[in-house]
């Protein structure tokens, strides 16, 4: 490599160059040097690289059972139906290289992992949609912009990256949304406002609406409170979008949700304070429904029934 610019070495001539000793991050070899040191180190740990698939290796014990570790770049995943041979495996790369343990894994290149080992699962509140796409929603090039004003108008919003995420989550959780992804990725060059309108998540709408609830509950409580000597606060908000829930719960930075106007994170403070929570509720049990939707005569005489709308 050349010597940096302004650091003069002592015996460096102009137009001499140095030698690395060392691969350093974001280098062209660095990658390439970095996986030959951990295919050696997970070599010599015992375990066997798939010929696959480069980034998996495994090991089979003489009792029948295996452990496998997955890798990317230096994020590692390592199962086994043993954990004395987790352990023992850790113990062997730790002798060779330095490394964090990240202990039972809850989140992975971007998908958080939630496990159930009684019910043997890896995931909490999957809840595939009926319709991830309106069935009468007819999307087509015409709807794209023309003009240089709309054009631009549509340049502010981040549609690839969006359907670039989404596309990502049919991929690994979703794919009952991979028709609907495939349907909004045709337009990526020139999308338009109907476009726009017809993405799956309604988390900033649900989040907004939970702000806007918890105002009113808050004010409807004190009222209460004065008149009835209620009991004190936290209020319940039902909501059955989980990620408008984890978004009050925590307040998490993400880069589909960091343009929402900062008045609508007052449902957070609130969560915050222990004046509201919003525990979630199936959406087939949200009563709320019956004033946003038309729906189904079994469901319109439950939710009547629980509003005390009884002959």
């Amino acid at each position: 490599m050349r010597p940096p610019q302004h650091y003069e070495l002592d015996g460096i001539q102009p137009g001499q160059v140095l030698r690395l000793r060392k691969a350093l991050y974001g280098l062209k070899q660095a990658g390439r040097r970095w996986y030959q040191v951990l295919v050696n180190t997970l070599t010599n740990a015992g375990m066997t690289r798939s010929d696959y698939d480069n980034a998996v290796f495994y090991q089979h014990h003489p009792n029948g059972n295996i452990s496998i570790l997955f890798s990317h770049v230096d994020d590692l995943m390592l199962i086994s139906n043993e954990t004395s041979r987790i352990r023992m495996l850790k113990d062997k790369i730790g002798a060779q290289v330095e490394y964090t343990d990240g202990g039972e894994i809850n989140w992975l290149l971007g998908v958080e992992i939630k496990q159930d080992h009684a019910k043997h699962t890896i995931m909490m509140y999957a809840r595939p949609t009926n319709t991830p796409m309106d069935p009468h929603l007819q999307l087509s090039i015409e709807q794209c912009p023309t003009t240089n004003d709309k054009i631009a108008e549509m340049s502010k919003r981040p549609y690839a990256a969006a359907v670039g995420a989404l596309c990502y989550a049919a991929d690994v959780t979703r794919p009952d949304i991979a028709y609907a992804v495939g349907q909004l990725a045709r337009y990526l060059r020139n999308p338009g406002f109907m476009h726009w309108t017809a993405f799956l998540s309604t988390t900033k709408a649900e989040y907004v609406a939970l702000t806007h609830a918890a105002r009113e509950a808050i004010w409807l409580h004190a009222l209460l409170s004065l008149v009835f000597k209620l009991k004190s606060l936290p209020v319940e908000i039902h909501c059955d979008n989980q990620s408008a829930i984890a978004l009050s719960a925590e307040n998490c930075f993400h880069a589909r949700t960091k343009h929402i106007n900062i008045q609508y994170h007052f449902i957070h403070q609130c969560v915050a304070d222990g004046k509201i929570l919003v525990p979630y509720m199936p959406t087939d049990d949200q009563e709320a429904d019956i004033f946003t939707k038309a729906l189904p005569p079994i469901k319109v005489k439950r939710f009547t029934d629980r509003l005390g709308l009884r002959v």
